[in-house]
Formats: structure tokens, sequence, C-alpha cells
């Protein structure tokens, strides 16, 4: 992954993708819902990760989660265990 990767993802999400700063040290920042949102990228492990406000998180997830909002569309079907052992018992119906 390369400095033209991560601006073109975080263009995507940028509230305009003409205000999206990368810089060579890998700092980022955006605008995003009309606030600024700044963060580091390195790699641990192997693996990209984003840090901010001293938070780890992984790239991939921090794209879904922190800049899509994917979490917003989650829906747990119980939050209960008895809900969870009832869903469980349920058992798939085909059309006829």
């Amino acid at each position: 992954m390369d400095l033209k990767d991560v601006f073109d993802d975080l263009s995507a999400f940028a509230d305009d993708p003409n205000e999206v700063l990368v810089e060579k040290d890998w700092t980022a920042i955006l605008l995003r819902g009309g606030k600024e949102i700044s963060f580091v990228f390195r790699e641990e492990n192997g693996q990209m990760v984003v840090v901010q406000d001293q938070i780890i998180t992984p790239y991939r997830k921090f794209l879904g989660y922190n800049l899509a909002g994917l979490s917003k569309f989650l829906i747990s079907p119980c939050p209960t265990l008895r809900g969870w052992k009832r869903l469980r018992g349920l058992k798939p119906t085909t059309p006829r």
C-alpha cells in the first residue's frame, strides 16, 4: 500500500476530495461531516493500522467503521441470551 492508495481511500469519505492531505510521514487530515479528522498510519506486524487519539485500529476496520459508519447498519438480532437461543432453535424454511 502506498500514499496514493491511502489518499484514494480517504478521498472517497471526505466532504471534499480536494481537501484530503496525506503527508510523506503518513499523517493525514480530512474534513468529514464538517469536522476535521486527523490520524497517523503505520505498519504493525505486517499490517497497516491507523492511530487516532492514541487508539490503534486496523486500516480496513478504520475505513469501514470510523469513516463509512458500517457499525450503524449492524443490527443485533436479540440483545438477550434467551433471544439468541430462541433464534438458534428456528429452522430455516424454504418457499414452496
